[in-house]
């Protein structure tokens, strides 16, 4: 998938909630998250760069991030689905330079956020 968004957004419930996820679970600050729009995936803290292909923490990271917008009691899409959400977030996860702008439109695209 590619960003639909073309820049961080402080308005964009899923930008926000993104940020937020990488703070509570990983300790990346969101100034450090949304401070740039190309900020690549192999920058924040999830990111094992000492395994060639990432696909465990990937993997762990989608299931946090599914699990925690679920927590926050956030719906999903119709149509969308769990399992779904978990593959799409978890390929695109273990990319080293897929931008973390298109993790947030992920979750976007599956949750169904306050006002839409």
């Amino acid at each position: 998938m590619t960003s639909t968004s073309t820049t961080w957004n402080t308005s964009d419930l899923s930008h926000r909630f993104t940020a937020s996820f990488f703070k509570s679970s990983y300790g990346d600050t969101p100034s450090f998250v949304m401070g740039n729009k190309d900020r690549k995936n192999n920058e924040l803290n999830y990111f094992n760069i000492a395994d060639y292909d990432n696909e465990t923490e990937a993997q762990i990271c989608a299931g946090l991030l599914v699990a925690y917008m679920e927590n926050q009691g956030i719906p999903y899409h119709e149509g969308k689905k769990r399992g779904k959400c978990f593959e799409a977030l978890s390929e695109h996860l273990k990319k080293a330079d897929g931008k973390v702008l298109v993790t947030a439109d992920i979750v976007d695209e599956y949750f169904k956020f306050l006002g839409e």
